[in-house]
């Protein structure tokens, strides 16, 4: 069992399934699905607290009827959200738009008039204090710099992240996220982010797989064959079983087929927290 820290967001998801894939201009009929427990933070640190790790959570949530299901809901999960303060305010609302092969639209709908999350200041020197073994920094709150600075063990961060000075040995990104310039030289463009620490950057591509660049050289992992059910949180959980098979001693192969297993797992199922997430383990 290791600990591990994430810094990321907590949300309540509502999934809607489309009878018809988007498209602009359309009109569209759909059923709602029960609110669940989402964001880029749990969805990491549900994995991998199933895998049977201690997982503490750093990231704001609202003082609502809505902030306090996902509290219910991540406590349940078993996850540590002694570093996760509850602000004034209303939850923002997100929408899952599922479309029939299993792909997603996210829509994040702040209430007029509310502060953005995104300005929320993490207590730095508790979360530092967790002394966790690994750390994702799913999202750049201000003071995520200073925790990330701080860990002896290994860092994967979110490419891009809402806030710079993040330094990380991992630097994880989807190709639609990122502009070409940085996709035609992302080891470079990764290093200049998040400083010499920066051992690799791994592109993924969704059914494509992904691509991870150490200066030259280059390793590719293929998607694994799935029955795609939902995509939700499919990148968070890969990230996280690449944080984990690295901080049990694996190679980026390995982290990579680590991860990909994990992606198979969330997409599969019929949302992530029914997926199953072996801890990594050497031949």
């Amino acid at each position: 069992m290791a600990r591990f820290l994430v810094i990321g967001a907590l949300a309540w998801d509502v999934p809607a399934r489309l009878a018809q894939p988007l498209a602009r201009g359309g009109r569209f009929a759909g059923v709602l699905a029960a609110g669940r427990l989402g964001g880029g933070g749990a969805n990491a640190g549900v994995a991998l607290r199933r895998a049977g790790h201690d997982v503490a959570l750093a990231g704001p949530l609202r003082d609502d009827d809505t902030g306090a299901a996902i509290r219910d809901a991540a406590k349940a999960a078993g996850l540590d959200l002694a570093l996760c303060d509850a602000l004034p305010g209303p939850t923002p609302q997100t929408l899952i738009l599922q479309d029939p092969d299993g792909e997603r639209a996210i829509l994040s709908l702040r209430h007029e008039g509310a502060a953005p999350l995104e300005s929320y200041a993490l207590r730095a020197d508790a979360a530092i204090d967790y002394a966790a073994g690994g750390l994702y920094v799913r999202a750049g709150f201000p003071g995520a710099a200073q925790i990330a600075q701080a860990q002896a063990g290994p860092v994967v961060a979110h490419w891009p992240l809402a806030m710079a000075g993040v330094s990380a040995d991992i630097a994880i990104g989807s190709r639609d996220d990122l502009p070409a310039d940085v996709l035609h030289a992302p080891f470079t463009s990764a290093r200049d982010v998040f400083g010499p620490r920066l051992r690799c950057v791994i592109i993924t591509a969704g059914a494509e797989g992904a691509v991870a660049y150490e200066g030259s050289k280059q390793w590719r992992q293929p998607a694994l064959p799935v029955e795609i059910i939902d995509t939700t949180g499919a990148g968070d959980v890969f990230a996280a079983g690449v944080l984990e098979a690295i901080c049990a001693g694996g190679t980026i192969a390995d982290a990579m087929l680590h991860g990909a297993r994990w992606a198979k797992a969330a997409i599969g199922a019929q949302r992530f927290l029914d997926g199953e997430f072996p801890a990594f383990a050497t031949a």
